[in-house]
């Protein structure tokens, strides 16, 4: 893995200057550096200048570590494929280590074939796929691949090391089991039980799962490891067709701010985020979005007051602290939900809407999200309980901006005017909700983008006194969304979706010259 000079210096906790970063590879410049706070972020980055939106701040070209996650099916452990049964003809296990193997691939050059000659009691597994299921055995093979880390590469070992492993304590028996699993089928190995755990505990902590891979996998980076967590995110996170690793600013970052990407779903709501952190990192969050009951004004769990007649009324959850220990410090006792309009609180228990809740969740996990008239008949049922931007609504008009003009084959010129324009309006709140409420989110907004541009150059055909104006929104739209779509790697649908913006703003860009020709030089008649 290449390293630049600008990034030596960042993990020393210096700044340097544009000049350092060279070779094609390397960093664009350092422009932060890292700060070690021991009492509550621990190692972090701080920018050192300003960061413009857009600009790739840490490029790594391979991970330390991949692998299967914790829980996988079986794969082939060289090429990563399903192994879709346990018959013989659709694996074979390795003639050096037992491991399975799919039957494409002729050799096993993976860190667990070594591993296992070498320490296992027997010299080889004895592994057989089972189809469809979890595979106890895989549960240990990224933790081996980290554990021969140190004999072959030992520069990458001490780097992988150096993450952080702490954990809670109820999540330190399941690193020990995976340790125990270790220590007992490969009993020749020297190492102890409670450092094996740690690295199974450096795994979930600091692992990304990669997108790129199918069934998924997961991969553990070095600079990366330190940007902290942030679900309204400045930073954004591009995985590269070789399982490289890109950071980019997703807006403008000013000297002296943290550096952070979203560790979960920006997308669920606050408890799910808080829940999903809480298991897999060993941490509350408690960034500006999730101190904010409304969420930077986007009520992204807002709903409707049913005390006041006005559609604006939004209520939304407040933590209240009205109790002490004895130390002084609050305790979080029940939590409240609080009407931004007429002030009235509710019990959310006794009111029952985390019932109600969860039965619209339940409803929206049975919705039939590729049919249109389900989808809108959903928003039109909750609408006078979820506020127009809650996570339930959003994500039922993710699927349904679209959809439309999808439908069963049909294009955006089979629908109705009508539906174009409820499209049109779609994609517009959409990807303004998801400006605010999260920047560093590019794929989303890049596919809403160019559903944007889609539906702005049908309109555009079909009206053509508005032609010139609808044919520059369609082409701002596109503009934006290759921007954001741009390093998505080909396999992606992401990736897809730049190349086709590349190719439709040239012929979009095209088309709008000949216009503004046209324009300027009309033509005459005799």
């Amino acid at each position: 893995m290449v390293r630049c000079k600008a990034n030596r210096k960042a993990m020393a906790g210096q700044s340097c200057s544009k000049s350092e970063a060279k070779g094609p590879s390397d960093q664009q410049d350092c422009c932060y550096k890292m700060v070690d706070d021991k009492k509550l972020l621990g190692r972090h980055y701080v920018a050192t200048r300003r960061i413009e939106r857009g600009e790739i701040v840490i490029r790594e070209d391979e991970p330390l570590l991949q692998g299967p996650p914790l829980e996988t099916e079986s794969i082939c452990l060289e090429c990563g494929d399903r192994l879709s049964s346990g018959d013989e003809g659709d694996f074979r296990p390795c003639d050096k280590c037992g491991w399975p193997l799919c039957s494409q691939c002729e050799s096993h050059t993976k860190p667990e074939c070594e591993f296992t000659q070498k320490y296992h009691k027997n010299g080889r597994v004895q592994t057989k796929p089972v189809p469809k299921m979890a595979h106890p055995a895989y549960r240990c093979v990224t933790v081996i691949r980290a554990l021969m880390l140190r004999e072959t590469e030992p520069r990458v070992s001490e780097k992988f090391m150096r993450l952080s492993g702490d954990c809670r304590a109820s999540d330190k028996e399941d690193h020990l089991t995976v340790a125990r699993f270790v220590k007992t089928f490969f009993s020749k190995y020297e190492e102890s039980v409670e450092e094996i755990a740690k690295v199974s505990a450096i795994i979930q902590i600091n692992a990304h799962e990669l997108p790129i891979c199918e069934p998924a996998q997961i991969a553990v980076y070095d600079l990366a490891s330190y940007l902290e967590h942030s679900c309204q995110a400045n930073c954004s996170k591009i995985f590269t067709d070789q399982g490289g690793l890109l950071i980019r600013a997703s807006d403008t970052i000013e000297p002296g701010e943290h550096l952070s990407i979203c560790y979960t779903d920006p997308l669920w709501s606050m408890q799910s985020r808080q829940m999903h952190l809480q298991v897999t990192k060993n941490f509350d969050c408690g960034c500006r979005r999730c101190q904010d009951p409304s969420e930077a004004a986007t009520y992204f769990s807002g709903l409707l007051c049913p005390f006041c007649e006005t559609k604006d009324a939004v209520m939304v959850r407040e933590k209240v602290d009205d109790s002490t220990d004895g130390l002084g410090e609050g305790r979080m006792a029940e939590e409240k939900l609080e009407c931004a309009k007429c002030r009235d609180k509710l019990d959310v228990a006794k009111a029952g809407f985390d019932d109600l809740l969860l039965e619209i969740g339940q409803k929206l996990h049975k919705l039939e999200k590729n049919n249109v008239e389900a989808c809108r008949g959903f928003l039109k049922e909750h609408e006078p309980l979820l506020h127009r931007n809650h996570y339930y609504m959003v994500d039922v008009k993710m699927a349904l901006a679209q959809l439309i003009g999808q439908e069963q084959g049909r294009g955006l010129g089979q629908i109705s005017t009508d539906l174009l324009k409820e499209k049109i309006q779609l994609c517009d709140d959409l990807s303004e909700l998801l400006l605010t409420l999260a920047p560093a989110e590019h794929r989303a907004r890049g596919t809403i983008l160019f559903e944007l541009s889609a539906a702005y150059a049908e309109y555009a055909r079909r009206e053509s006194l508005l032609m010139p104006v609808l044919l520059k929104e369609s082409k701002r739209s596109l503009d934006a969304a290759y921007e954001l779509l741009k390093y998505e790697p080909d396999c992606l649908p992401e990736g897809k979706i730049a190349m086709a913006a590349r190719k439709n703003l040239e012929e979009l860009e095209r088309v709008i010259t000949r216009f503004d020709k046209m324009r300027l030089n009309p033509p005459t008649f005799p």
